[in-house]
């Protein structure tokens, strides 16, 4: 399995991923090809920008809004990946990024794979917390992921689990609603880079599983 995940980062492994198309399905779109290559790149780019900085500040903020810059771009390749192995490529049928992480973790990943540690939040603060918790209502979509983060983990967190926070982040990053500052107190710094480790982990898993199977 190490042989078959260091190629990953290899030449082959955009050769390994065609085979398996062509394998698998009588007609594979040039896309689907180009979209797994693509989002497995950027994922592999955001776990090597090891120090991360973006726009102006304080040192802490520059390296936190960097960190936080690292979980949009993996979440965003992450997407892609998912898209492109499910060839879904319209809006209908189910959501595609769900049910890829789901039929993964049934039929790919092993038992030990589907549990990630993420950091428990760093505040006791009420004040602080109440502000996180407004930045997205409970019962709005991933909302459920962002307060159970907020409300303390005692234990890791599945996969889906995982893959759903992640966007989360990715979305108030992106839109500039959790502020460096607030990522800082909270400790979300550190819950971005395992976020980024458990996008790239999944993924991966996926890729050697894929190229295992063509060992056999």
């Amino acid at each position: 399995m190490r042989r078959a995940q260091s190629e990953t980062t290899g030449p082959r492994f955009l050769d390994l991923v065609t085979r398996e198309y062509r394998e698998s399905r009588s007609f594979v779109p040039q896309k689907v090809i180009g979209g797994v290559g693509r989002g497995f790149t950027l994922l592999r780019n955001a776990r090597k920008w090891c120090h991360p900085s973006v726009g102006a500040g304080s040192p802490k903020a520059v390296e936190a809004r960097g960190r936080q810059w690292r979980v949009v771009m993996a979440y965003g390749g992450f997407e892609i990946f998912a898209k492109s192995h499910m060839c879904h490529f319209k809006a209908a049928g189910p959501p595609p990024v769900s049910h890829f992480v789901q039929t993964a973790q049934r039929r790919l990943l092993p038992k030990a794979k589907h549990q990630h540690a993420l950091p428990a939040v760093a505040t006791d603060s009420v004040k602080i917390l109440a502000i996180a918790k407004s930045l997205v209502h409970e019962g709005a979509g991933d909302g459920q992921f962002w307060h159970g983060w907020l409300a303390g983990l005692d234990e890791p967190v599945d996969s889906n689990h995982a893959v759903q926070l992640a966007r989360v982040v990715r979305n108030l990053s992106a839109h500039g609603i959790l502020s460096p500052d607030l990522a800082i107190r909270l400790g979300a710094v550190a819950l971005c880079d395992a976020l980024v480790n458990a996008l790239v982990g999944i993924a991966g898993e996926v890729i050697a599983d894929s190229v295992s199977r063509h060992r056999d």
